[in-house]
């Protein structure tokens, strides 16, 4: 502005009453339900011998909706380590996600099946953005019980009609209350178990590819699934 105004009139085109001698900063809102809401500021200019004049900004101002990140999921937030969470952020206007446990991106979906490996309080945040720079993030804390990890050890042959022991070596100081055997044998004795020991045995009475499962329940309640797939031959036909 020259020096020979007496008063000048801001218009920011948002329907707010007009700013009188100042300059300031201006905050936009956008508050249409569309991702981008356009407004042309204009400034009114009087001289001291009352003439005054009006302008307006050549090009529109875009203000572009903040996508607010809101996590969402499917289970309590204390869980068991490896036990699979079904997370989403239902954030509005956003088309850009970015999922982080401890600064290490996880996913970049809107919605994901994720899993903690790591005992203990774990912050999980979401990133919510759009193709024009605006973002948010959310924080969500979870706590994560200890689930079993196995090693399986498996015989070299397994045969049809020759009992055989699989045995599951488990990781954890902590040890499995019980385990509880599913051998994909239907019908046949024993195809479903529960020891107190980390091996069971079994005769099969049919040859072909099996996924044994085993569930080892924790003292903390933690009972999280293991499976191995093995091949069994017909006696004979190794």
């Amino acid at each position: 502005l020259s020096r020979n105004y007496k008063d000048f009139y801001f218009t920011y085109g948002d329907g707010l009453p007009t700013d009188t001698n100042s300059l300031s900063t201006f905050t936009y809102e956008n508050t249409s339900t569309s991702i981008n809401q356009r407004f042309s500021p204009r400034i009114r200019v009087v001289d001291f011998g009352g003439c005054e004049a009006s302008f307006e900004l050549k090009n529109s101002v875009h203000v572009y909706k903040v996508p607010q990140s809101h996590i969402v999921f499917d289970t309590d937030t204390t869980i068991c380590s490896r036990q699979p969470v079904i997370i989403e952020d239902t954030a509005a206007f956003a088309n850009r996600y970015n999922w982080e446990i401890n600064g290490s991106t996880i996913s970049r979906q809107r919605k994901d099946t994720i899993s903690f490996t790591e005992p203990g309080y774990t912050i999980l945040k979401s990133t919510a953005g759009n193709n024009f720079g605006c973002s948010s993030a959310s924080f969500q804390t979870f706590y994560v019980k200890e689930a079993v990890e196995m090693d399986f050890k498996i015989p070299e042959f397994i045969c049809i009609d020759q009992p055989i022991t699989v045995g599951a070596s488990v990781k954890n100081e902590t040890k499995p209350l019980s385990y509880n055997w599913n051998f994909d044998e239907a019908g046949t004795p024993g195809n479903e178990q529960v020891t107190t020991d980390s091996s069971a045995t079994i005769n099969y009475r049919s040859p072909g590819n099996k996924n044994v499962v085993v569930t080892a329940e924790m003292p903390n309640g933690c009972a999280i699934p293991d499976s191995v797939l093995i091949r069994v031959f017909d006696s004979g036909k190794i």
